[in-house]
Formats: structure tokens, sequence, C-alpha cells
């Protein structure tokens, strides 16, 4: 009885031995693989398509507030700041695209938004204008802060950081003009 438990409990041992052996051979076979290794990679610096499609959204609100305030006639200090967030946001926008696109995901090139034509017979458009885009600004720093802090990609997080430091610079600018 006692061999035939010993026997057993050998044959137990072997095979569990035989089968961590070839989930080793495996897993030394797909780290030699490319491909594996390419998916693998991929998977790690996936981008939630969500962030970057957030951000989108949220540069072209600020894009379509720039575009009609250049349209009416404001202040020459205004006019420079909305000149200079508009390209600063033009140029993000490129950034953006470029990594989207290098993840395969598609984004946004327009969006539908309110414009301020009820304001518009204000004696302070430049005023309007500022405080809107202080807004919208606000609001794009929540996005970038989120992905600095949840995404995987090193690459996305760069630009988020830098994109936090021009939207800050910008901002000061404007409460500077508000002031």
């Amino acid at each position: 009885m006692k061999i035939k438990i010993i026997i057993s409990y050998l044959i137990f041992l072997s095979a569990v031995t035989a089968g961590v052996l070839v989930s080793c051979k495996r897993t030394e076979k797909n780290m030699d693989n490319p491909i594996i290794q390419m998916i693998n990679d991929d998977i790690h610096n996936k981008i939630d398509s969500q962030f970057l499609n957030d951000i989108t959204i949220s540069g072209l609100k600020i894009l379509n507030i720039t575009q009609y305030a250049k349209e009416k006639e404001l202040d020459i200090k205004t006019q420079h700041i909305i000149t200079e967030i508009e390209i600063k946001h033009v140029n993000l926008n490129k950034r953006i695209k470029k990594i989207a696109k290098k993840n395969l995901i598609i984004l946004p090139d327009t969006i539908e938004t309110e414009t301020l034509a009820a304001q518009d017979t204000t004696e302070n458009r430049d005023y309007v204008y500022l405080v809107e885009l202080e807004k919208l600004m606000k609001e794009e720093i929540t996005e970038f802060l989120k992905v600095k802090e949840k995404s995987q990609n090193e690459e996305l997080k760069r630009l988020a950081i830098h994109a936090i430091g021009e939207l800050n610079s910008k901002l000061h600018q404007i409460d500077s003009e508000l002031n």
C-alpha cells in the first residue's frame, strides 16, 4: 500500500515538473517570437482612445472660440492672446493626431459648439471671449491631468505635461488681462 502511495506521489511530482518545464519552454518561445513581443508591447503601450478623444474635443472647442473671436473687433492685446492660444492649439492638435495615427485611432476634425452670439452685443467683448477661453482651458487642463495620471503611453504623458505647462502660461496671460 505504501509503495502505491509513493509511486503515485512520484508520478504526480513528475507530471508537475514536466508541466513546469513545458510552461517555461513556451514562455521562452513566446519571448523569441517578434510578433508576440510586438503584441505585448502594444498592449503595454496601448493608449486609451477616450483620452485622445476627450482632449481633441476640448481643443476643438477652444479653436472654435478663437476663430469666432478673431472675426470680431477686439482690443489688440486680446487679439494677440487669442492668436497665441490658437497657434498653440493648432500645434497641439497636430501632435495629438500624430499619436492617434500611430495607434490607429480616429479622432474628430470638427465639432459643433454654441457660439457666443447672444453675448456678442455686449460692449466688453474682450472680457466675454477671455472668460470663455479661460473656462475651456481649465477644463482642458483637467483632461490633460487625467491623461498624465492614467495613461500607460509615455509619449502621451510627455505631451500632457508639456500641454499643461503651456495652458497654465496662457491662463496666466488671460488672468493678467482680466484683472
